[in-house]
């Protein structure tokens, strides 16, 4: 190489005068691409917050909402397990049964066994109070005696009290609601914040029988799931209502009472709301703030508009300081959900790392400062050195590559030929990037690293480079030492992986693993490790081995072991956790060198879970013996015939009742023994009718065929019936099990019997019912039209209406008497042979006393004028006196009303309150006479609330009587018989598929 003309740039050499410049515009050229780099950097970074925080607040809201799912589920489910109970539903149903009086509903046993189950159910699942509500809306149970018999009405606003009617009200979620909490002594409870849960009690009939209403203590476990996601100092998960107010605990209280926004012992919870101060508050703002002026905050406004959304720049929130957030309104329970944490604490890592960014780039750009001093005071010194580099280039191993301070090549050694394989004359005179790429728009001046060289055939390699600087200040001249390292940069790659690989599973290994000096003291562990002795690895490393040996001689015994075999295997022995308790450990152990001195390598299994199953398997063993003897004591005891069939219809196994029952020879019956054989035999004795006993024997083979749950009856020689019942098995077989039913049958004959000799007694007794009834025709005399509805919901009915002439008149009744069906019926006797009385008494038929003379007769008949007795039936009746002369009806009513319609406006007239006959009405109650005048065309309809209060429709409400009164409006201009049509047919599309709940009666008439 020494010999070789030099190319043309080789000989010229640069003053400082030319080199400044260049150097000052690559520093400048660097610091720029440092300052754009940082503030790449940073935007980078300030992205990658935003984006954290939003994940954070995302996961913070989901993982709230999911876990209030949850625990809502879980409260109905528990409400609606609890009334599907049939203990508690007989309860319920024997208190509905009492007359809704207090007295009674509280002495009434069934009352004080529902306490005696509910009560500890109050402090298990977190309730505060309960009460069960009866259709009619009567508090009919509940924690505290104070409420037995009070009405719904009067414990809830009229818009919570339409959520618990009675009938419509089905199992809810949790939510919170305005019913007023009593203590012990029935006085207001300081705290009223409740949360109600309401479930249907269905009857035996799925029929809705009453409502139960548990009230639940917000600040116990609902409030707690706000809590969980608390990390940090300021952040904060809370709830709140439509109105913004705060129905779980706030963080911050002790400052809100500081502020004066809250009383020093008042709760947030209901009384605070979530408003904006429009500043930060600070102390010495207390006493001065007016927060009712105050908007909501951002979030609270959003969320209590029902829309979803996240803040990540930031907001006031109720402390005027600036928070993030994310929010959702649940439409399940009701509520907003807010989730928040303060702006500094949120972007608390952002600022660090822009503090970081700021401080690396100004390190960065003095260091660039500081390195170009250094290399403009040192030019000189290195072109000096450029003549003594030139001397060396073509003597050393490595390739040498020398070029200017634009990259340019200007001598390539004969070891750089044999490395990148081109000739020198190739490369001498271009650019640097043809033998390293990465070089092309860099400095040629380059600290020694490890670059990318390329070869003449386009291949590429690793390589190390090692740059100095030679030459006088007028010519720089650099050097780089090129050196091949595929084969050292393999080997790396190879022993790196091989370190990564052991490393994953020595941290991954279900197994402990160490390494210890001859002394005891660990040099390596994995986390395995240290968790089977309940501790870390930094702590374990700090301890001997000693330290953890639960018996002495068992390590003694380790240890010489390992001085005589070098090894041991399968080593049992019990190592002590830090906690105190014992390891059950199976050990590998081996004598190693490590760095010069000798060291065991353990591998240590836990063994405590393999004795466990071996201890449960043997207690299950015993167990599976012990529960094979008592099926057999059962089996053997049992009242029915039972036996098992294997997938081939052989005997399994059986007991002796079957073969009693059955009086199946002995032969037949046997483990092992085809069933086939059994039914043949039957069949030959003539037990399933005439026919050859094989195809018989085919038909009642298939009836074991069957899949899954079959049931049939066969007879015996001697004449019994038996119920079989067959379970397919998954393994093809069957458990048959066979009652003898012959009791049965013969008592389910004499019932038909008896059931025949009672309806006809009731068909006997409807006729003499209808008989009573005043004829069609009388009462055509009397009106100009008129219609009657009489319908008994059973063959008889406790429904009646009654007509007589009076002096001017004549008198119209309609009477629902207590029941239906055969009671009702005999009360509506009692009813006719008292209104015979009461006539008698008052032939001018004055409808107030004639209620009052039946009211003091029935209860004199029933025997319920004192205050002994157990019967307490009555009934509701309205009276018309029609004065045709005089255009006047006279109305008397007892709990009963008077529909009069006057074209499309329909009035309802009102009598008294007070019933007839009950033990609850005063003997000698009066009754009010209302004189009603009528005007022509005017209609006038009496109905009993077997109308009003059938339950049907959509929604399973009750009739009412709105929508009766909305019906005869409709109704204004037709004639009364396409009237009762038209109200037939609308009562039955509301009933639908519901059951009838009471007998139907209305008339209907028009004086012209």
């Amino acid at each position: 190489m020494s010999t070789k003309p030099q190319p043309a740039a080789a000989g010229k050499r640069g003053s400082p005068g030319t080199d400044r410049p260049l150097l000052i515009g690559v520093v400048t050229l660097f610091i720029l691409i440092v300052l754009a780099f940082g503030g790449a950097i940073y935007e980078g970074t300030r992205r990658e917050s935003r984006d954290e925080v939003r994940a954070i607040l995302d996961f913070r809201l989901t993982t709230v909402q999911r876990d209030l799912y949850a625990w809502a589920r879980d409260r109905s489910a528990f409400a609606a397990l609890w009334v599907q109970d049939e203990e508690v539903q007989a309860h319920v149903a024997n208190l509905l049964a009492v007359y809704r009086d207090p007295a009674r509903l509280r002495a009434n046993e069934a009352h004080d066994a529902l306490r005696r189950r509910l009560l500890p159910l109050l402090a298990i699942n977190e309730l505060r109070d309960y009460f069960i509500l009866a259709p009619d809306g009567t508090v009919v149970a509940a924690s505290l005696r104070s409420r037995i018999g009070t009405r719904l009405k009067e414990l809830l606003p009229e818009q919570e009290s339409s959520d618990l009617d009675v009938g419509l009200a089905e199992t809810t979620l949790p939510r919170f609601a305005p019913i007023p909490l009593l203590d012990q002594e029935g006085l207001p409870a300081d705290d009223q914040r409740v949360i109600r849960l309401s479930a249907v009690i269905p009857d035996q009939d799925v029929n809705t029988m009453a409502t139960a209403v548990f009230l639940l203590d917000p600040a116990d476990e609902f409030a707690d799931l706000f809590k969980q996601t608390r990390e940090g100092a300021s952040d904060e998960t809370y709830a709140i209502d439509r109105s913004g107010r705060l129905l779980t605990a706030s963080r911050f209280t002790d400052r809100l009472r500081d502020l004066g926004l809250l009383a020093p012992s008042a709760d947030p919870i209901l009384t605070f709301a979530v408003r904006d101060p429009g500043r930060r508050l600070r102390p010495a703002d207390a006493g001065s703030l007016s927060p009712d002026a105050w908007p909501l905050t951002k979030a609270a406004d959003e969320v209590t508009h029902g829309r979803y959304g996240m803040d990540v720049d930031g907001y006031r929130d109720y402390r005027g300081e600036p928070v993030v957030g994310a929010w959702a309104w649940n439409e399940t329970l009701h509520l907003g959900v807010i989730t928040e944490v303060d702006v500094a604490e949120a972007y608390a890592q952002f600022h660090f790392r822009r503090q970081v960014i700021g401080l690396f780039a100004a390190v960065v750009i003095i260091a660039l400062v500081g390195l170009a001093w250094v290399h403009d005071r040192n030019a000189r010194k290195i072109r000096l050195r450029e003549q003594h580099l030139d001397q060396l280039i073509d003597n050393v191993i490595d390739g040498i590559v020398t070029f200017d301070a634009q990259g340019t090549v200007e001598r390539f050694s004969p070891a750089a030929e044999r490395i990148f394989g081109r000739p020198a004359a190739d490369v001498e005179g271009r650019h640097l990037s043809i033998l390293m790429p990465l070089m092309a728009g860099r400095p040629a001046e380059q600290a020694a690293h490890e670059v990318e060289g390329r070869r003449a055939d386009g291949t590429t390699f690793p390589m190390e480079v090692s740059v100095g600087s030679m030459g006088s200040d007028e010519q720089r001249k650099f050097t780089g030492v090129v050196r091949d390292i595929t084969e050292r940069k393999a080997a790396e790659q190879a022993l790196k992986r091989n370190e990564e690989r052991l490393r994953e599973i020595l941290e991954t290994s279900p197994i402990g693993f160490a390494i210890t000096h001859t002394d005891g003291a660990f040099i390596a562990t994995n986390p395995q490790f240290a968790t089977m002795l309940g501790t870390t690895v930094e702590a374990l490393m700090e301890t001997r081995i000693q330290d953890y040996q639960a018996d002495p001689e068992r390590h003694a015994e380790l240890l010489r072991r390992l001085r005589h075999a070098g090894e041991a295997r399968d080593f049992d022995a019990p190592l002590r956790r830090k906690d105190g308790n014992l390891l059950s450990a199976i050990l590998f152990c081996r004598r190693i060198t490590h760095k010069g001195a000798s060291a065991v390598m353990s591998w240590t299994y836990d063994n405590t879970q393999r004795q466990r199953a071996e201890d449960d398997l043997r207690h299950s063993r015993e167990v599976l013996e012990e529960k094979e003897e008592q099926l057999r004591l059962a089996l053997e005891s049992m009242s029915d015939g039972m036996f098992v069939l294997d997938g081939d219809y052989r005997f399994r196994m059986f007991n002796r009742r079957y073969q009693q029952i059955t009086q199946v020879p002995e032969n037949l019956v046997a483990v092992g023994k085809p069933l086939r054989d059994v039914i043949l035999d039957s069949a030959e004795k003539g037990l399933y009718g005439p026919g050859e006993p094989e195809d018989l024997a085919d038909i009642r083979m298939a009836f074991y065929d069957t899949p899954g749950y079959a049931e049939s009856e066969i007879t015996t020689i001697d004449g019994a019936f038996l119920s079989v019942r067959k379970t397919a098995l998954e393994d093809g077989g069957a458990v048959v099990m066979m009652t003898d039913i012959t009791d049965r049958r013969q008592a389910e004959r004499q019932l038909v019997d008896a059931f025949d000799v009672i309806s006809g007694s009731i068909d006997y007794a409807s006729r003499i019912q209808r008989s009573l009834l005043p004829r069609d025709r009388f009462l055509a005399e009397s009106f100009a039209e008129h219609f009657v509805i009489w319908e008994p919901r059973d063959r008889v009915g406790g429904d009646m209406y009654w007509y007589r002439q009076v002096p001017g008149g004549y008198l119209l009744l309609l009477a629902d008497c207590t029941g239906h069906g055969v009671p009702g019926a005999f009360m509506s006797l009692l009813a006719t042979g008292s209104l015979a009385r009461a006539m008698r008494e008052i032939p001018n038929g004055d409808p107030a006393k004639i209620l009052g003379v039946m009211n003091s007769s029935i209860k004199y008949v029933l025997g319920q004028d004192s205050a002994s007795g157990e019967s307490d039936d009555g009934m509701d009746m309205g009276i018309c006196r029609i004065l045709p002369a005089e255009r006047r009806v006279d109305f008397a009513g007892a709990r009963f009303s008077l529909f009069v319609a006057s074209g499309t406006d329909v009035r309802e007239v009102k009598g008294d309150k007070y019933s007839v006959g009950y033990r609850s009405v005063p003997l000698n109650k009066t009754y009010t006479n209302i004189a009603v005048p009528l005007a022509p065309g005017d209609r006038v309809y009496m109905t009993t609330d077997g109308l009003t209060d059938q339950v049907g429709g959509p929604n399973r409400r009750m009739f009412g009587k709105r929508r009766f009164r909305e019906l005869l409006a409709e109704l204004a201009d037709r004639t009364m018989k396409d009237q009762k049509k038209e109200i037939l047919t609308a009562f039955r599309d509301f009933q639908g598929q519901e059951n009838r709940r009471d007998d139907l009666s209305l008339i209907g008439f028009r004086l012209d």
